[in-house]
């Protein structure tokens, strides 16, 4: 069974979006990401948030890099304003410099945010703001 994407509100403004399953091999399953993803919306729409994306355990494809831009593009551009900070943890060299190049070429979708190696860090910089 693929790994899906969960919603962590426990400690709301602060939301984490992760894996449940960080090293299953399976790839994630993308509709479980856009869901989280589509929550993180609606509770922004009631008020300030911030936002960790934990990319560990992720396997991005053209598809998935689609329809997430897709998605920046649409509902996430309608609440970017009411994001106080968003942090993605990117464990791998090579993720963090495919968002780096998301930033570069696309800079009117990517919503500003800071990417990190580990949870931790991304943790300290947000909780920081």
């Amino acid at each position: 069974m693929a790994p899906s994407w969960v919603l962590d509100e426990s400690k709301r403004p602060l939301l984490v979006v992760h894996l449940d399953v960080a090293t299953s091999g399976a790839a994630p399953d993308l509709d479980s990401l856009l869901r989280a993803l589509s929550r993180v919306v609606a509770l922004a729409r009631q008020g300030p948030i911030q936002l960790l994306l934990d990319l560990t355990g992720a396997s991005p494809d053209a598809d998935r890099r689609r329809r997430v831009a897709a998605w920046l593009k649409g509902e996430a551009s309608e609440v970017r304003d009411r994001i106080t900070a968003f942090a993605i943890v990117a464990p791998s060299p090579l993720l963090r410099g495919t968002i780096t190049a998301i930033r570069w070429f696309f800079p009117d979708r990517m919503m500003r945010s800071e990417t990190f190696d580990t949870r931790e860090r991304a943790l300290a910089w947000i909780t920081s703001r």
